[in-house]
């Protein structure tokens, strides 16, 4: 399941957003007052976006803060496959169809650019790197 990658022209100028507040764990103690977590399976809404690379004006964003569970998944797949595909799945998870294609398709991208970038989409996708403020 990969997270939506929003490509788009850049604009002129960013409009400052109001950030939400992100909401508490749901949490109910049971009787010996363990706080028991409550989830749900359902999507969460649109995630806030922010820019990661541009491709001949086109500009490619990924989630802020990225769902928790890619991480898991990242994990599990290092875990079970190796660093090589479980890179692949950072760049699908976070680039979604279209910048993984946009990405594959630039003859400018380098060794370099390649390497940022997965430092970068880990580092989110871990919580070990802030994405930039808008």
């Amino acid at each position: 399941m990969a997270a939506q990658i929003s490509a788009s022209k850049k604009p002129a100028a960013k409009k400052a957003t109001a950030k939400a507040a992100a909401a508490p764990p749901s949490t109910i103690p049971d009787s010996s007052g363990f706080q028991v977590l409550r989830l749900t399976s359902k999507a969460p809404e649109a995630q806030d976006m922010v820019p990661l690379f541009e491709i001949d004006g086109v500009e490619y964003s990924v989630p802020r803060n990225p769902r928790a569970n890619i991480a898991l998944k990242y994990l599990s797949i290092l875990e079970e496959r190796g660093p090589e595909l479980a890179s692949v799945f950072i760049f699908r998870s976070m680039l979604g169809d279209d910048g993984y294609r946009a990405l594959s398709d630039c003859d400018s991208l380098t060794g370099d650019h390649l390497e940022w970038l997965l430092e970068t989409l880990s580092g989110l996708v871990m919580g070990t790197q802030e994405a930039p403020k808008a």
